[in-house]
C-alpha cells in the first residue's frame, strides 16, 4: 500500500511539475512570438492605405502572397527555403492578416490591386508573384489586372476556384473528414502550435515545418484575414486565367486533402503554356516535406525571368 500511494504521488507531483514548466514555457513562447511579429517588419503607407511588409535579398522582385491563415512571417520563412541570394523578397500581410488593416482590400482584385501599389511605393517597377494556398487567388488576380507589373506567377498549393470548407470536408469519407476537422481546429489553437513546434525542433528535417508553424500562430492576430478569405473563396467565380500571359509555373502535391491536386491541374489546363510539376504524395505541406524537388525547380524558374 505504501509502495502504490508513493508511486501515485510521485506520478501527481511529476505531472503537476511537467504541467507548471510546459505553462510557463507557453507564456513565454507566446510573448516572444508577439515581439517577432512585430520587429521583423515595416508597416508602410500606399495609395490605398497601410501595408505591412518585409523585403530581403537583392535582385528581381518576388513578391509573397501568403495562405490562409499567414502573414507576412509566411512568406519570408518561404524565402529562407528558397534561399536565393539572387532575388528580392517582398513579403506582404494580407488585409486582415497581423498588422495590415482588412478595410483596405477584402476581395482577391483589391488584395492584387494593394501588391501593385506596394510596388509603387517601393520604386519597385516589376515582379513575379508567388500564391501559397489561399494567396493563390490574389496571385491570380496580380497576373490579369496587373500584367504589366507582374514578370511571372508561382502557384503553390494554390487554390483557384470556388472554395467551401464545408463542402469539402462533405466530399470526404467519414474518417478523414473528422481527421481534417480536428487537424484544421489544432492548427488554429496556439498551445497545439506551441507544442508542435517544440517536436518539431528535436530532428533536423522538421525544422522547417516548425518555421511554418509560427507563422500561423497568434491566430488572434491572423482572424480577420482568415474569416475574410473563407467568406472570400466562397463567392469566387470563374477567372479568365486563359488572358494570363506572364511565364506561369504550376507546384501542388498529389495528396493534398486541404487544396485539391484539381485545382493545380485547372490552373495548368487554361493558362497558356503553363507549367506542371505534381509532386507525387505530397500533401499540403509539400513544398517543406519536399524541398529536395520543389526548391531547385522553383529556384531556377524565378532566377531565369
Amino acid at each position: 500500500m505504501k509502495l502504490r500511494n508513493l508511486i501515485v504521488a510521485s506520478t501527481l507531483t511529476l505531472t503537476t511539475t511537467t504541467s507548471l514548466y510546459l505553462i510557463n514555457r507557453y507564456k513565454t513562447w507566446k510573448q516572444h512570438e508577439l515581439a517577432r511579429i512585430r520587429s521583423e517588419s515595416h508597416i508602410i503607407e500606399t495609395s490605398l492605405g497601410w501595408v505591412e511588409y518585409s523585403m530581403t535579398g537583392k535582385g528581381p522582385a518576388v513578391l509573397m502572397a501568403h495562405g490562409s491563415p499567414g502573414g507576412y512571417d509566411q512568406g519570408m520563412a518561404f524565402s529562407r527555403l528558397l534561399d536565393s541570394p539572387a532575388l528580392t523578397f517582398i513579403a506582404v500581410s494580407r488585409p486582415g492578416y497581423l498588422r495590415t488593416p482588412l478595410s483596405i482590400g477584402k476581395t482577391p482584385e483589391e488584395q492584387a490591386d494593394i501588391y501593385a501599389a506596394l510596388l509603387d511605393v517601393l520604386d519597385v517597377e516589376q515582379g513575379a508573384v508567388i500564391g501559397i494556398s489561399g494567396g493563390g487567388p490574389s496571385a491570380l488576380q496580380f497576373a490579369l489586372r496587373h500584367p504589366d507589373r507582374c514578370s511571372g506567377l508561382v502557384m503553390i498549393c494554390g487554390l483557384a476556384q470556388r472554395y467551401s470548407e464545408k463542402d469539402v470536408g462533405q466530399s470526404l469519407p467519414l474518417v478523414m473528414r473528422l481527421v481534417r476537422q480536428f487537424a484544421d481546429r489544432m492548427l488554429l489553437f496556439d498551445p497545439a502550435l506551441f507544442l508542435m513546434g517544440l517536436l518539431t525542433r528535436w530532428h533536423p528535417k522538421t525544422v522547417a515545418l516548425g518555421d511554418v508553424f509560427r507563422t500561423i500562430a497568434i491566430h488572434r492576430l491572423r482572424k480577420a484575414g482568415y474569416d475574410n478569405d473563407m467568406e472570400q473563396f466562397a463567392a469566387i467565380t470563374r477567372y479568365p486565367l486563359e488572358r494570363i500571359t506572364v511565364p506561369t509555373l504550376v507546384l501542388h502535391g498529389t495528396s493534398d486533402y486541404t487544396v485539391s491536386f484539381a485545382e493545380a491541374e485547372f490552373v495548368a489546363s487554361k493558362v497558356p503554356h503553363a507549367k506542371l510539376v505534381a509532386v507525387e504524395g505530397g500533401d499540403h505541406a509539400f513544398y517543406v516535406t519536399h524541398k529536395e524537388q520543389v526548391v531547385p525547380t522553383l529556384r531556377a524558374f524565378l532566377e531565369a525571368l
